[in-house]
C-alpha cells in the first residue's frame, strides 16, 4: 500500500508540476558549482550547501536541463507522502485514517524546492521509531546521518531533526536515564564527525563567525521585506473626532430649510408670494427645493418681475382707451 501510495502522489505531482520564481534561487547558484564555483567560498551561501548539489547533480545527469530537477523534487515530494502514509498506518492501525492524513499532506501542494523537509523531517520520525523498537548503535548512527544530512540541506533542518531526535531519545529511554545520556553522546558524535568538514571549510574560508553573522542578515532582510507598513501613521495626542462650525453658506441653506418647513408645508401657503412648493421631503429633495425657493423669491416686493401680458388683452386696452 504505500507503494501505491508512492506511485499515485508520484504521477499526480508529475501532471501538476510547476517551478516558481523561488526555484531558481538554488538552481542559478548549482548552475555555479557546474561552472566550477563552490558556495561560501566564491558565492553567498545561506547554509544550503547539500541543496546545491542535489540540483547540481540532477542537471548534470540530464543535459543542464529541468527535466533532471523535476524528477529529483518529484520524487522525494513522492517519497515523503509514502513516509506520512507509514507513519500514520502505523500510530493509527487505520488505513483509511493514514490515507486521509497522507491526502491532506498531497492536496496542500507543497512546493517543490522545499522536497528536503517533505522528505527528511517524516524519514528522521521513522528513524526515531526505528531506534525505539531496537535501542542499537546501528539505530544511532542512522539517526545522526540524518541529523547531519538535514543540517546541510538547511541549517534550521538539522536543527528541528535534532531537537526531535533528542526528544525521542529521552522519552525511550526514560527509565534509565545513564542510558539515555549514552544514547546521547553517542548521537551528538556522530553528527559532529560528520559536519566536521563543513565546518572547518567554513572556518578555513570565511570564519564561522561571519558565516553565521551573514546567514542572520540575509535572513533579517528578507523577512523584512515581507512584512508591509501600514501606509498611515495614529496621532494619539489628537482628538478622534473633530467637528467644524457650520459655514455661512449652510446657514442660509437651513434657514431657508426652515421657512419651507414652516410656509411651504403645502399647497396654499405660498413662501412670499412665490407658488407654493408641493414638497420638502427627503432632506436631499427638501434642500433642492429651497435653493430654488432662494433663487426664484425675490427678497423684496420692488424686485419682484413683471408677469407677462396677454397680446389679446393689452389690444382691447388699447381699444378701450382709444
Amino acid at each position: 500500500m504505500t507503494v501505491l501510495v508512492f506511485a499515485a502522489t508520484w504521477v499526480f505531482r508529475w501532471l501538476t508540476i510547476d517551478f516558481t520564481n523561488d526555484h531558481f534561487v538554488h538552481l542559478s547558484r548549482a548552475r555555479q558549482i557546474l561552472l566550477g564555483e563552490i558556495p561560501v567560498r566564491d558565492f553567498f551561501d545561506p547554509g544550503l550547501p547539500l541543496h546545491y548539489y542535489a540540483s547540481a547533480a540532477a542537471l548534470m545527469a540530464f543535459g543542464q536541463n529541468l527535466l533532471g530537477e523535476a524528477i529529483l523534487t518529484v520524487t522525494f515530494v513522492a517519497l515523503g507522502a509514502a513516509l506520512t502514509f507509514y507513519l500514520a498506518v502505523r500510530t493509527s492501525r487505520s488505513v483509511l485514517l493514514a490515507l486521509i492524513a497522507t491526502m491532506v499532506a498531497v492536496v496542500l501542494f507543497p512546493r517543490l524546492y522545499n522536497y528536503p523537509k517533505i522528505f527528511l523531517y517524516p524519514l528522521a520520525l521513522v528513524a526515531i521509531a526505528h531506534y525505539a523498537a531496537r535501542r542499537n548503535t546501528t539505530a544511532i548512527v542512522v539517526l545522526g546521518m540524518i541529523t547531519a544530512v538535514a543540517a546541510l540541506f538547511r541549517l534550521d533542518h538539522g536543527l528541528y531533526v535534532g531537537i526531535a531526535v533528542t526528544a525521542g531519545l529521552v522519552l525511550t529511554n526514560g527509565d534509565q536515564p545513564r542510558n539515555a545520556a549514552n544514547a546521547f553522546l553517542r548521537y551528538a558524535a556522530v553528527v559532529g564527525v560528520l559536519l566536521l568538514p563543513f565546518v572547518v571549510f567554513v572556518q578555513v574560508t570565511t570564519g564561522v563567525p561571519s558565516f553565521l553573522a551573514e546567514i542572520r542578515q540575509q535572513r533579517a532582510a528578507v523577512a523584512g521585506a515581507r512584512i508591509l507598513s501600514i501606509p498611515f501613521s495614529v496621532d494619539r495626542a489628537l482628538p478622534m473626532v473633530v467637528v467644524d462650525p457650520p459655514s455661512p453658506g449652510l446657514g442660509v441653506v437651513h434657514r431657508r430649510r426652515t421657512q419651507c418647513l414652516l410656509d411651504g408645508g403645502g399647497e396654499g401657503h405660498p413662501v412670499h408670494g412665490a407658488p407654493p412648493v408641493r414638497s420638502c421631503f427627503p432632506v436631499q429633495r427638501h434642500v433642492r427645493s429651497c435653493r430654488a425657493a432662494e433663487a426664484e423669491v425675490p427678497d423684496t416686493p420692488d424686485d419682484r418681475p413683471a408677469r407677462p401680458r396677454d397680446p389679446a388683452a393689452v389690444r382691447r386696452r388699447a381699444r378701450h382707451d382709444g
